[in-house]
């Protein structure tokens, strides 16, 4: 066992100081800010509760769960006059109506997330906010700039053609729900919201849709790796010398032949 575990250490240390230390950052991210809070999260809470934008806007940020549902809220849905292609389809389906008519359609608001990759633009995801039904009960035929959003679904496992024709709203399995951010919207996407006419609370938080609560034990299963990894990094970085000295096998000269060293404990591994 000790040898193996030299083994491993002797190949990590064959990679760059600075490559062991970056792997090591993000490791250490995904225990933290990952695997514990997903395994408190399932000994805790177990399900994701249900709450309402109401509750959510009177609710302490450090007491919101990591998950949860929102409950009576939904999407803003707007009506949108249609274009001369889209009124000529309709009109064919719906019979011998005035020429001059065009027919409204209703679609969902949201906006859509871009990044550049190989120097052009593609689609990375969709913003939305949403609002409690009492919000939308009470001022019907609002614009996006005239309902104030506490809560905003950022979801991007979403593809352009689950958005075609509405499809991603109207699913029956459509649910508002997903992780908590942990804080209050950022600058960057409160201007970007902001900026295309959205009317966004400075203290809205953000739910990241289609991140699920690992169980208990995966998420147990992934601490324990995590851990072990991170101190088989942390020990990468001590001298040779001291790494022999530690597991108790003899070596000579290993500053000057660290090589040699590592084939001599690949050779004892296999014995």
């Amino acid at each position: 066992m000790k040898k193996t575990i030299l083994a491993i250490l002797l190949f990590l240390k064959k990679r760059s100081f600075l490559g062991r230390a970056f792997i090591g950052m993000i490791a250490v991210g995904l225990l933290f800010n990952n695997f514990i809070p997903d395994f408190w999260f399932g000994v805790s809470v177990k399900n994701p509760k249900k709450l309402t934008i109401e509750e959510i806007c009177t609710t302490p940020l450090n007491k919101l769960p990591l998950y949860f549902i929102v409950d009576k809220a939904q999407p803003l849905k707007i009506m949108q006059r249609a274009s001369q292609h889209e009124s000529d389809s309709l009109l064919k389906k719906l019979g011998n109506l005035p020429a001059d008519l065009f027919v409204g359609i209703e679609n969902y608001c949201y906006l859509v997330e871009t990044k550049i990759k190989n120097n052009d633009t593609t689609f990375s995801g969709i913003y939305y906010p949403v609002y409690s039904e009492k919000q939308v009960h009470d001022s019907p035929n609002a614009l996006a700039s005239n309902l104030v959003s506490h809560v905003i679904i950022h979801d991007t496992k979403i593809t352009e053609h689950n958005l075609e024709n509405n499809k991603y709203f109207k699913d029956s399995l459509f649910q508002i729900s997903g992780k908590f951010s942990g804080t209050t919207i950022g600058d960057e996407s409160y201007k970007l919201l902001t900026n295309n006419g959205y009317n966004i609370s400075k203290n809205a938080i953000v739910l990241n849709k289609g991140s699920h609560p690992m169980s208990i034990t995966s998420s147990a299963l992934w601490i324990l790796f995590d851990v072990v990894f991170v101190l088989l990094l942390a020990l990468s970085f001590l001298p040779l010398v001291l790494l022999f000295k530690i597991f108790g096998i003899p070596a000579n000269d290993t500053d000057q032949n660290p090589q040699g060293f590592a084939q001599v404990a690949n050779n004892e591994s296999l014995s």
